[in-house]
């Protein structure tokens, strides 16, 4: 497999496509995009001054003023286990009319089939990271254990908060959530988690409830995936500014400007769920970037 070592050479990946693996000690992480989907601009910086919105978003609308997000999960190879981290849209990507849910064939084909993973982490229970667990009633990674926060759970498996959300976020819960549920497959954990060797679930609310981030650490090496805790590069430059979608604002941009602030101080490499690129967090005066 074509790596890069996050020791030494900073590396930074840009594109949506599969990615060359990158190592972090003796683990190996690999992005693999589900699609791109293109936002209202409104609906991800819904209040932001028009001026400095317009500004940092030029060139980056498509010919409709929206803005083309990325979804990129992680299949990651820590010693013996397959790990994928969060699913893609799945199913509801067709529902929808959107280009993504691709998933399974960005998978194969780096020539790793359903059955060769062994884990499902999901960062959270938005359904372009829960779709792709589920076709109908069937499991499409079934011999992985799945595993989430159990604050995220307990969130999303609630009818009277599903019963308050929008439909577009709570229809797919109510879909994918029971028949995980029902299956003997589920792991909720609490807490910061070590899920397998090097590899530990750690609690990032504010986007949702119990949203989470993964960090991953072997040898001297260590990597971040920020999942949702930022959805767009424009959030390094305004880190206060927060989505339509970001269930707990202020503790949403408490969570970020935390785990950016711990990748820059300890080196980390970062990649996070909506972001095109792969590299290191470098701070100057309350701005960020990745490079």
């Amino acid at each position: 497999m074509e790596s890069v070592r996050a020791g030494g050479v900073r590396p930074v990946v840009r594109g949506v496509e599969n990615a060359p693996a990158v190592s972090v000690g003796d683990i190996s992480i690999r992005v693999i995009s589900d699609g791109t989907v293109d936002y209202p601009v409104d609906f991800i910086y819904p209040g932001a001054p028009d001026d400095e919105l317009l500004s940092g978003l030029a060139g980056r609308l498509n010919e409709r003023g929206e803005l083309p997000i990325p979804y990129r999960c992680l299949l990651v190879q820590a010693s013996s286990q397959t790990v994928l981290i969060d699913t893609g849209l799945g199913q509801f990507a067709g529902m929808a009319g959107v280009p993504a849910g691709r998933l399974l064939d960005r998978l194969a084909e780096v020539n790793v089939s359903p059955d060769d993973v062994d884990m499902v982490i999901l960062s959270h229970g938005h359904p372009d990271h829960i779709g792709g667990v589920t076709r109908g009633s069937d499991l499409l990674f079934p011999r992985a254990r799945h595993v989430m926060a159990a604050e995220e759970w307990d969130c999303w498996t609630d009818e009277d908060q599903l019963s308050r959300m929008p439909d577009l976020l709570a229809q797919p819960a109510r879909v994918v959530l029971p028949v995980l549920g029902r299956a003997d497959v589920l792991d909720l954990v609490r807490g910061e988690t070590e899920v397998a060797p090097g590899v530990r679930l750690v609690p990032a609310p504010g986007h949702t409830v119990g949203h989470c981030a993964v960090v991953f650490e072997s040898g001297a090496d260590r990597a971040v995936f920020l999942a949702d805790a930022l959805l767009d590069e424009l959030q390094l430059v305004h880190p206060d500014w927060v989505s339509a979608v970001d269930m707990l604002p202020e503790e949403t941009v408490r969570t970020r400007t935390r785990l950016l602030d711990e990748a820059a101080r300890d080196g980390s490499l970062v990649v996070a769920y909506h972001l095109a690129g792969i590299g290191h967090v470098e701070r100057s005066q309350g701005r960020y970037r990745i490079n």
